[in-house]
């Protein structure tokens, strides 16, 4: 679910970039870097269907692959945040179009190292809160 909506949230933050009124190669690839993220962790997330027809074991695939899926999630929010700063005019560094995403790089970080379930399934509420709050509130925008 998390997943799907930072798929839905960027899409709607990409919107914005309609009106961007500059564009260089830097800020092409910064989007095209963030877009290749998302999808990265999109693909992480599920595993390969066995030929066999075995069953799958989503919760050893998701600790197996927690490394790279969070660095993923980490690179791409990392992206997200230089992106804002490239087609947004900032006001602030304390604003939470900044603050916030980079907590969720923080936090992804820890993710990727620690296998504790306890600190999988608070991370897991707060991202959740976070992306509906974002989607509800849209404080992805720097003003």
């Amino acid at each position: 679910m998390i997943v799907l909506l930072v798929d839905v949230n960027s899409r709607w933050a990409m919107w914005e970039l309609r009106n961007a009124k500059s564009w260089s190669v830097f800020s092409f690839l910064l989007l095209v870097g963030l877009v290749a993220s998302i999808y990265l962790v999109t693909v992480l997330l599920f595993p390969r269907v066995p030929e066999s027809g075995g069953q799958i074991d989503l919760d050893a695939h998701y600790y197996k692959n927690r490394r790279i899926f969070f660095l993923a999630n980490a690179a791409g929010w990392t992206l997200g945040v230089l992106c804002n700063l490239t087609f947004l005019p900032m006001r602030s560094w304390l604003n939470p179009a900044v603050i916030i995403p980079m907590l969720i790089v923080f936090l992804s970080i820890l993710a990727g190292i620690t296998g504790n379930r306890r600190y999988h399934a608070a991370f897991a509420i707060f991202a959740l809160a976070t992306m509906t709050l974002a989607l509800l509130g849209d404080f992805t925008r720097i003003e």
